[in-house]
């Protein structure tokens, strides 16, 4: 770590209510030359060893998800469970996925079906994408997404 150099940046952020938040960000130097290495490239090719899968049901009346998750690489289940939801309620998580630090960055895709609706999002394991979220939506749709950076 000798050739590389840690820049720490610090933001802060002033909220209305005059509460402060300190931010973070660490830039990794390229050995090559000494330019920062882009902090969202970086994010994408680090491994996250744990992704929640979050469900809500915002619809009117109590719904059965049936949650699915596989591994792409290989196809294999991982997880397959149905949830019963009432009105306006949420399971934060439903299922955590983990994964052993030591891989590669794997792939899952998680399917989500309610009644007749299915829904499917690739997620890479890497720090760039956050959790997953299946909801029934107010007017009765499914929805499936994921955060990323």
């Amino acid at each position: 770590m000798e050739d590389k150099y840690i820049v720490v940046i610090v933001i802060v952020i002033i909220a209305v209510t005059g509460i402060g938040y300190i931010l973070t960000t660490e830039f990794l130097t390229d050995e090559d030359n000494n330019m920062p290495q882009d902090p969202m490239q970086e994010a994408m090719n680090t491994i996250d060893t744990d992704k929640d899968i979050n469900i809500d049901n915002e619809y009117n009346q109590t719904e059965t998800v049936k949650l699915k998750v596989e591994r792409d690489n290989t196809g294999e289940v991982v997880h397959e469970e149905e949830y019963e939801l009432e009105p306006d309620s949420s399971l934060d998580p439903a299922y955590t996925l983990s994964v052993n630090r030591t891989e590669t960055i794997p792939s899952f895709t998680v399917t989500s079906t309610v009644g007749n609706q299915t829904e499917s999002v690739n997620v890479r394991m890497s720090q760039c994408y956050g959790s997953t979220y299946v909801e029934v939506q107010s007017d009765g749709n499914l929805y499936a997404f994921y955060s990323i950076c």
